[in-house]
């Protein structure tokens, strides 16, 4: 499991540097939404985080100010969102 698993099984928010944009947020989310990492759950089963990622985009999305980069991250959880 690599370092960013670990940190987001354990702290279970991600952790955006203060100074990203709103635009490198949205990038960010929007590839690992679209890319997932797989995490080893048990022997022989593993999960993807789209759903981690998708209720981070979720919880970032409010607190946004740039339309653009809202609009892209809303676009993207409408569409993996069931």
């Amino acid at each position: 499991m690599g370092i960013w698993a670990t940190v987001f099984l354990s702290e279970r928010e991600l952790p955006m540097p203060d100074q990203a944009t709103d635009q490198e947020v949205a990038d960010f989310l929007c590839k690992h939404i679209d890319n997932p990492c797989e995490v080893q759950i048990s022997s022989g089963f593993t999960a993807n985080l789209r759903d981690f990622y998708i209720k981070e985009a979720e919880r970032f999305l409010p607190t946004m100010t740039d339309p653009a980069a809202k609009k892209q991250l809303a676009n993207k959880i409408k569409r993996y969102k069931p």
